[in-house]
């Protein structure tokens, strides 16, 4: 069988702001009371920044319409988190952000947090997700803060065969608008 699935949507735009935190390792600890074990996250960045997710997520469905969520089905994502430039980066020309955190480590704790707002059902029906980290200004889907743009788009077809969402598609779609505080589409990134 030859053919290609179409992403449907976008579904859901949401900007967050916040300061994006990877979902580390977890540790058991031994509760003082009850002497059972207790796991814990190792980040204390982790829970403020998936309260962040999950309020804008909530509230994006609750405009969207609240019927349509939890999304069933399989789902496509395409997020840019933007972090904090350090200041010891050069301000003149654009930098990367080459460093922790791990970008699969950030998708994993906002996947939770997109779940846990009731966007979708599970985490596992995400079956393509277009993620980038980018420091303020610095890419055309940045935010001019920390925080992430997140697309959510419904996927159907008859193939399983992916491909790449480019900045092109996520544009010209009419059910999301870009954020006000993104650069001009039409600029390139420095």
């Amino acid at each position: 069988m030859t053919g290609h699935y179409e992403l449907d949507g976008p579904w859901l735009f949401l900007r967050v702001h916040g300061s994006p935190a990877a979902q580390g390792s977890k540790r058991a600890v031994i509760h003082r009371s009850t002497g059972r074990p207790v796991v814990i996250e190792q980040s204390q960045k982790v829970k403020p920044w998936r309260a962040d997710v999950k309020a804008a997520a909530e509230q994006a469905c609750a405009t969207a319409g609240p019927d349509r969520f939890p999304l069933t089905g399989p789902v496509a994502l395409d997020i840019t988190f933007t972090l904090p430039k350090p200041a010891s980066a050069p301000k003149t020309r654009q930098t990367w952000p080459d460093r922790r955190p791990d970008l699969d480590k950030l998708l994993r704790s906002t996947l939770d947090a997109l779940q846990a707002a009731g966007v979708y059902r599970n985490d596992g029906q995400v079956i393509q997700c277009g993620h980038r980290k980018a420091y303020p200004g610095e890419h055309i889907q940045a935010l001019t803060v920390p925080g992430a743009v997140i697309y959510v788009y419904t996927v159907r077809g008859d193939d399983r065969r992916c491909y790449p969402l480019w900045t092109d598609s996520l544009r010209s779609t009419s059910k999301g608008s870009p954020p006000d505080d993104r650069p001009d589409p039409a600029r390139r990134a420095p």
